[in-house]
């Protein structure tokens, strides 16, 4: 097929990401993802945070994408890590495929949402509280 493969790290040393870059599945199979075929770029400001959004409504944090061999032979499937959210649903890359299709269907769309803080600790949270949280946002 002519495709590239190596690590995430071969774009600084070669000068442009591989084909197919190295990972490995949750059951410990050996072998590449298309980068690709993940989540980015995104077209425009709005439709990044449409994603977010619909991610943060349905819970998703990871996709499951194909893994494949040297050869391209699909040999199993890698689960993505999409966001720097808490959640731990999962779905297949065809589901947000066509999430994606249908401009990310969620009630909020392309609003920015406020956050609540996520806290690392009780003592954060009691610290946050004392220092009047959540009435001083």
């Amino acid at each position: 097929m002519g495709e590239t493969y190596g690590s995430t790290l071969s774009e600084s040393i070669v000068g442009y990401e591989p084909d197919l870059i190295s990972a490995v599945s949750e059951d410990g199979t050996e072998g590449y993802i298309e980068p690709r075929r993940l989540l980015g770029p995104y077209n425009s400001e709005e439709e990044a945070i449409a994603c977010y959004n619909w991610r943060n409504e349905n819970k998703v944090g990871y996709v499951l994408v194909p893994l494949y061999n040297s050869e391209h032979e699909e040999i199993g499937t890698f689960m993505h890590k999409i966001g720097k959210g808490i959640y731990s649903g999962v779905i297949t890359l065809e589901e947000f495929m066509e999430a994606k299709a249908q401009g990310w269907p969620c009630k909020d769309g392309s609003t920015p949402i406020e956050e609540e803080p996520i806290f690392k600790s009780l003592e954060e949270a009691q610290e946050a509280v004392k220092n009047g949280w959540p009435d001083n946002q």
